[in-house]
């Protein structure tokens, strides 16, 4: 008998904003954002009573294979079924909470130590944090969660690479004689 496939859910991208006085005290954040979870009337099965049938499209295996033949050549191609997606059952009835995907919809909240010095563009993976896989029959792993950090354009320092830089304005008689600024 042939083992049941794992199907692993999207990952979840989401930009997080960041000013520059949080990257420099490292402070935490939290956040909220959509993700698909396992339904939990029917427990990711996406059936209503936990039945199924064998997927007479690809015999139970999830995969279809063509095979085409040009001349003297045979190609052979497989992929997912799009009638099991991949799982090689057929709901028979489906669960009326989640339609027979086997995922519902939910707001989820997270906290994050935003790492002092974060530069922008640099990201933070959180794993199994992201969607339930749908059409998994209760068979996947959730997805993972990654967190891209944008910094928020500062009023009066710029940064580039791993420099913070701030452009001082001086009158003629400053600049010219020389001067003691604060900044």
């Amino acid at each position: 008998k042939q083992q049941p496939r794992i199907i692993k859910g999207e990952d979840i991208r989401l930009n997080l904003n960041v000013t520059l006085e949080e990257i420099f005290n490292g402070e935490t954040k939290t956040f909220k954002f959509n993700k698909l979870t396992i339904c939990n009337h029917c427990n990711g099965t996406g059936s209503k009573n936990g039945k199924s049938t064998t997927c007479p499209h690809c015999g139970g295996t999830g995969r279809i294979r063509d095979v085409i033949s040009k001349g003297n050549q045979r190609i052979s191609r497989e992929y997912q079924c799009s009638h099991c997606y991949g799982t090689g059952k057929i709901v028979t009835d489906k669960c009326p909470n989640c339609n027979g995907t086997g995922v519902k919809k939910e707001s989820a909240t997270k906290t994050l130590n935003i790492p002092r010095g974060i530069f922008d563009g640099a990201y933070t993976v959180f794993k199994g944090e992201g969607n339930a896989p749908m059409y998994s029959d209760g068979n996947g792993i959730n997805g993972d969660l990654l967190v891209r950090f944008t910094i928020i354009p500062h009023s009066i320092f710029t940064v580039e690479g791993q420099n913070l830089k701030m452009n001082l304005k001086l009158n003629i008689y400053e600049a010219w004689n020389g001067c003691i600024k604060d900044i």
